[in-house]
């Protein structure tokens, strides 16, 4: 989670930035399975409630909700 408060203490108004929460979620799975040594799947999902906030300084809106999937596998010798 990540947590801002209004950004409202500046010299002038196109300064200001509202507050926003934001809440990601991740997971990683490493079966522990034989034939499966060496895999691991790695999921998230960032910013889950999809907020439209502004990052103070950046100027611009975030992306919204963002999907990610990755699957490795490795092998020692």
């Amino acid at each position: 989670m990540t947590f801002a408060e209004d950004f409202d203490e500046v010299n002038t108004i196109v300064e200001e930035r509202d507050g926003f929460v934001v809440g990601d979620l991740y997971a990683v799975w490493e079966p522990n399975i034989q034939n499966l040594q060496g895999v691991r799947l790695d999921l998230g999902i960032d910013n889950i409630a999809d907020a439209d906030y502004e990052v103070v300084n950046a100027g611009v809106s975030q992306p919204g909700r963002n999907y990610k999937i990755a699957l490795s596998w490795s092998k020692g010798f």
